[in-house]
């Protein structure tokens, strides 16, 4: 799910377990329409169930074309704790190791035979 901030023109992209409450915090306090300036201060119910829906857009709340803009101009960021495995809930473990795998398996093919020696001694690659 994507959270815009227009006046300061920001996109998180939120994933859940992964600071989404702290950050989801900050941007209340960044609206400005809250009492407190100390996200810490508000507690994770009142985060996720009153202030959120009421004070924070979403990019659903958006036409496609207004969104599109937003994406090219805004600071988009995201968290991750291990981005392939993590960057969905859906994904599984295995699919994970398995990218690693082959990404190892391209940087070993880029590298060649000869000059594996003198920048890995000891492991021919």
């Amino acid at each position: 799910m994507l959270f815009v901030d227009d006046a300061h023109e920001l996109i998180y992209c939120y994933i859940p377990k992964i600071a989404c409450t702290n950050w989801k915090r900050t941007l209340l306090v960044l609206t400005g329409k809250l009492e407190t300036k100390k996200p810490e201060q508000l507690n994770n119910t009142q985060v996720h169930h009153n202030l959120v829906p009421k004070y924070l857009r979403t990019g659903n709340s958006y036409e496609w074309s207004e969104l599109e803009d937003r994406l090219a101009r805004y600071y988009k960021f995201m968290f991750v704790r291990e981005p392939l495995e993590r960057l969905s809930p859906h994904t599984s473990v295995n699919l994970g190791a398995r990218i690693s795998t082959l990404i190892s398996m391209r940087i070993m093919e880029g590298a060649s035979c000869k000059n594996s020696e003198k920048t890995h001694p000891g492991i021919l690659l």
